[in-house]
């Protein structure tokens, strides 16, 4: 008799268990997805096992990404499916908050695409997390938001010793320099520009001066010409 008792309540205690198993499996699951169209700003994903076995799809999936600037998405990219407890379509639509009464999310429609960057992708990131950065897909061109400074750096078209395509912005002004050595900089003082082989052409409220690489002058102003320091004035 007392066996039995036993056997009933293990019988009740795993049919519990099944049951709870049953309604765990049944809940929205985040998991390992790649894009397969990109729908503005939502996107259709293959939901991802390993050996990219497909299990499913989930559709109009809103992307994760903050209101003001945007980042590229394409058919292949890999990132994660995030569940939601309640669906938020219409949240997103409306800027709204959420009826307090929302039913919570049964059918995926509280799915967002979460993307992640690929290990094979070369980035130069800041350890010290100190700046902001914006890399192309090829990890070889960046933007560098610093506290003080903003840096775009074309690391594509140089070689190793970091002979770059490089525009650096701070408080002393724009300077712009190429592979060759060519550099432009325009600061409140002027303008200056100078070639690889040090030719040099500044220009400035008091006017224009042109150096060549041996030292010949040319220096213009509003009413004289000055060059290699003989004067010459204009009529």
């Amino acid at each position: 008799m007392f066996e039995q008792k036993i056997d009933t309540y293990q019988s009740i205690n795993n049919n519990i268990a099944n049951q709870i198993n049953n309604a765990l499996k049944s809940l929205p699951k985040s998991e390992p997805c790649k894009v397969e169209e990109v729908k503005g700003n939502k996107v259709k994903v293959a939901r991802m096992l390993e050996n990219d076995n497909v299990i499913g799809y989930a559709d109009n999936v809103p992307i994760i990404r903050p209101i003001y600037f945007t980042y590229p998405i394409k058919q292949g990219d890999v990132g994660l499916l995030i569940a939601s407890n309640y669906p938020c379509g219409s949240y997103i639509k409306d800027n709204n908050t959420p009826p307090k009464n929302m039913p919570e999310n049964a059918n995926g429609s509280g799915y967002l695409f979460l993307p992640l960057a690929p290990d094979n992708l070369d980035f130069i990131q800041d350890t010290e997390g100190k700046a902001f950065e914006i890399y192309s897909l090829d990890g070889k061109t960046s933007i560098i938001i610093d506290d003080d400074k903003i840096q775009i750096k074309d690391n594509a078209s140089g070689d190793d010793e970091g002979d770059n395509n490089n525009i650096l912005i701070d408080e002393n002004g724009i300077n712009i320099l190429d592979t060759n050595k060519n550099n432009i900089v325009m600061s409140s003082d002027g303008i200056s520009i100078t070639d690889v082989n040090e030719n040099k052409i500044t220009l400035s409220s008091s006017g224009a001066t042109v150096e060549d690489k041996n030292g010949n002058v040319i220096e213009m102003g509003s009413t004289s010409v000055k060059i290699n320091n003989n004067l010459e004035v204009l009529q």
